[in-house]
């Protein structure tokens, strides 16, 4: 086991690095626009303040929603993401907030490497872990995605992070049939990490068919 760790561990390594690629670059790539707009939240947070139920950006046209805007307000997702950025350059302000933002996208990619390895060792086997957490790490769409001013790799990571406290609660608690409330603290970790994912992105619903699945097997 201890092998398998370390290997994991650089493939970490290596899916950080290669993330880094033209990290400090304009927001010009791919989807620059609905970055700009993810970031446009984050900069309204560090001027006006953190107002997480009246998240504001730059765009006050009615172009999206078909309803006059003058406030500039945005209700796309809970602003976590934002939030996290702009905490992070107003207590770090050395990298620009555009790279906190994909700073936050590339420790969420890593967390999802993390819980992914681990979901499937339960389930199969530790190569069969390596070789997902590989090609989660190295697939180009996810090394695009996975750096992106963007809150869809934090929704990933959660998800992934509820289903394996999920999956944890759930064996111990029913099929062993083990009452420790160390388990049901297991438990409450689902819960949030799987409500902060719905709050991410609304249609992350569809990904919590596992979760009924493996209720229902039980």
């Amino acid at each position: 086991m201890k092998k398998e760790i370390l290997i994991l561990l650089f493939i970490l390594i290596g899916a950080f690095a290669i993330r880094l690629y033209r990290f400090d670059a304009p927001v010009a790539d791919w989807h620059s626009w609905r970055q700009v707009d993810t970031s446009s939240v984050s900069r309204n947070f560090v001027k006006d303040g953190f107002d997480l139920l009246r998240p504001k950006f730059d765009d006050f046209s009615k172009g999206v929603s078909l309803i006059d805007n003058p406030q500039g307000y945005r209700f796309v997702e809970f602003p976590f993401y934002n939030a996290a950025q702009a905490g992070l350059f107003v207590l770090f302000d050395r990298l620009t907030i555009e790279e906190w933002g994909r700073i936050v996208t590339i420790f969420s990619s890593l967390g999802s490497i993390v819980f992914l390895y681990f979901l499937v060792v339960r389930y199969m086997n530790s190569r069969a872990g390596l070789f997902a957490a590989i090609f989660f790490a190295f697939a180009p769409y996810n090394i695009y995605y996975g750096r992106t001013i963007l809150p869809d790799q934090s929704m990933v990571a959660a998800l992934l992070a509820g289903t394996y406290f999920f999956s944890n609660w759930i064996d111990a608690s029913i099929r062993y049939q083990v009452a420790s409330i160390k388990y049901w603290i297991w438990f409450v970790l689902a819960v949030i990490f799987t409500a902060t994912a719905l709050l991410l992105k609304p249609y992350a619903l569809f990904f919590t068919l596992p979760l009924i699945y493996l209720a229902w097997n039980q």
